[in-house]
């Protein structure tokens, strides 16, 4: 629930506490919804549905994806926390091609890949990127998912594409002397 409060707020740019005005309850109420430490009443789901025109059964069933579709009608539905999601496993996708490519450069070119890789593999290890990979999907699963762990996820999956790309680009732009091509111009 925590997440499609916060993704109705987003959508009409309400803090808590002017979410709550509209809803007619405390700061502290959305708050402690939004954390996972009290449930939606009733009510309170019947007046967000009518106020934000979103799917009173969506809202009851915890329906995050529902909801996303409502309020963006497919409108900027990337910016919504449930783009953010959705585009995780690609992301993790893109890692993975851009580390069997090196790999099969290295097994071509004969070169030891655990060199080109080794800041990659520091990141992943300082990062935990396995074990965040993992808890992602189980939460995912369990719909346990909160704002700022997806964040989480989104950046250090974003950071390991990006040390990716750059090892992969060091070690095609050594082997094929590019670099130096390029300086003699």
């Amino acid at each position: 629930m925590s997440l499609i409060l916060r993704e109705i707020r987003k959508k009409y740019s309400l803090t808590q506490s002017e979410f709550a005005v509209k809803l007619g309850v405390t700061r502290s109420a959305i708050s402690q919804i939004e954390l996972g430490r009290n449930e939606l009443s009733m009510s309170m789901a019947k007046k967000i549905s009518k106020l934000f025109e979103v799917s009173l059964r969506d809202l009851i069933e915890d329906n995050h994806a529902g909801i996303s579709q409502e309020l963006y009608k497919g409108n900027d539905i990337h910016n919504s926390i449930y783009g953010q999601i959705s585009l995780i496993p690609f992301n993790i996708d893109q890692v993975e091609i851009v580390l069997l490519t090196i790999d099969e450069f290295c097994t071509d070119k004969k070169l030891k890949k655990e060199f080109v890789l080794s800041s990659f593999e520091i990141f992943v290890e300082a990062s935990k990127y396995e074990e965040l990979i993992k808890e992602f999907y189980q939460r995912e699963s369990n719909k346990t998912l909160n704002l700022e762990f997806v964040e989480k996820v989104t950046n250090t999956v974003s950071e390991c594409y990006r040390i990716a790309l750059i090892a992969l680009f060091n070690v095609t732009s050594f082997n094929y002397k590019s670099i130096e091509r390029y300086y003699k111009k």
